[in-house]
């Protein structure tokens, strides 16, 4: 169950679960945190915090799924897929932090 992942962090609820042991290799985070941007104030029991969480265990189970099978870079294209449709490009960690955007660059939005 989800709920299980649910960890209260500076007011706002996140999904938190351990990479299991056997993803390690493949998976190099060792928790898959993610918030879902729902505040314990406006949530004290979780109770919409936890349907968030429900959906984002799919999505990380699947994901999981994904790296056994060896088709986590299939499903990692496919999502860059729409976005290059609009003229827009992902660039690794790597490459931002060695080559910032600049002004003299492609801009990020494409006017029509």
């Amino acid at each position: 169950m989800s709920g299980d992942y649910l960890l209260n962090r500076d007011g706002v609820w996140h999904y938190n679960r351990r990479v299991p042991l056997s993803l390690a290799g493949l998976d190099k985070r060792r928790f898959a945190l993610q918030s879902t941007k729902i505040r314990v104030a406006d949530d004290p029991r979780g109770v919409k915090a936890r349907r968030v969480a429900d959906r984002i265990n799919v999505e990380t189970e699947a994901f999981w799924r994904a790296l056994l099978g060896g088709q986590a870079q299939e499903r990692y294209d496919a999502a860059r897929a729409p976005a290059r449709g609009f003229g827009f490009d992902y660039l690794e960690a790597e490459d931002v932090a060695r080559d910032p955007p600049s002004a003299s660059r492609t801009p990020l939005i494409r006017s029509c």
